[in-house]
């Protein structure tokens, strides 16, 4: 058995996990834009592969799909997510399983108003939002002012004063301003079957990140946050791990973004015991996997830098 990991990027745990599942003489793939991308190190072979946006990106990924005969196939970047959905169908006819979004899921995944509308339309609770610098003027503070497109958390600001929310709407040309809702943050971690029925799921919340990669978490109880995550998970149909942004107001839940792709706390959901590597390792092999979402509570998880030396042109 053969996964590929697109943009493997510095989730190198990604690569062990998997490599600890695996059957067998079973393999790992990571592709990068670098021969220094330091994911590379885990894989049991890595490809340098021409920049996401690249014209020929899409057919050198197709080639390395072919030619390394591979059965499963992940990305761990959003912005491959983006562009690896709009050829979901090509990998499949390939014979690899696509455990990712189609074009329209990676849309709703990645455009924070599109995420907005479906929710709304879907009946889930979610903050307004606006990409309209105006009407987010007449709302007035507190608001959270973000990148329509953005990920990791970067440019995401709290304007405080209307000076701020003016300031913050013309930081970049795509700014949202979302709804200020004060309560717990949550985290619920999804994983789909490749019709998209949840399988397995983890909620934690996040104590400390680092760069919009979590860096501390710890698996809670929350029978909300899990309804919510597993409904709005199975709304979607994507197959493979998706992370819901939620937050606990007044005991309700009010989801604030979705991320379809393995999230930086994945390990934390991993180390629970609530393992999508095994299950996406199972249904790639063929097997019939029953939903789970057991998991373990009080399990804290933390990351620690770990430098290693990497001898160019080895």
């Amino acid at each position: 058995m053969r996964i590929l990991l697109s943009t493997i990027g510095q989730r190198g745990y990604i690569a062990r996990y998997f490599r600890a599942e695996l059957p067998p003489h079973g393999s790992v793939i990571g592709t990068g834009n670098t021969e220094h991308t330091p994911g590379f190190r885990s894989c049991d072979s890595a490809l340098v592969v021409p920049d996401i946006t690249d014209p020929d990106y899409p057919d050198r990924v197709l080639k390395i799909v072919e030619s390394e005969r591979v059965d499963a196939m992940l990305t761990l970047s959003d912005t491959d997510l983006g562009r690896i959905s709009s050829f979901r169908s090509d990998v499949e006819a390939l014979g690899a399983a696509a455990f990712f979004p189609d074009q329209r899921q990676a849309e709703i995944s990645l455009d924070k108003l599109k995420t907005h509308d479906f929710l709304v339309e879907s009946g889930f609770r979610t903050p307004a939002t606006t990409d309209d610098p105006a009407e987010a003027l007449r709302w007035g503070p507190p608001l959270i002012v973000k990148p329509r497109s953005g990920s990791a958390s970067l440019d995401t600001f709290l304007a405080r004063t209307t000076e701020e929310i003016r300031f913050f709407m013309g930081y970049r040309a795509d700014m949202i301003a979302q709804e200020f809702v004060d309560g717990a943050e949550y985290n619920v971690e999804v994983c789909g079957d490749l019709a998209g029925r949840p399988i397995r799921a983890c909620v934690w919340r996040k104590h400390e990140s680092r760069r919009g990669e979590t860096a501390l978490a710890e698996t809670v109880d929350s029978d909300e946050a899990l309804t919510t995550g597993l409904e709005l998970a199975g709304r979607l149909g994507i197959p493979g791990p998706i992370d819901i942004d939620l937050i606990l107001a007044e005991g309700r839940p009010a989801v604030l973004e979705v991320n379809a792709r393995f999230g930086g706390g994945y390990p934390t959901s991993h180390m629970a015991g609530a393992n999508f590597v095994r299950a996406i390792v199972d249904l790639t092999g063929g097997s019939t996997v029953e939903a789970d979402f057991g998991y373990e509570r009080g399990v804290v998880m933390m990351k620690e830098l770990h430098p290693f030396a990497h001898r160019v042109g080895s």
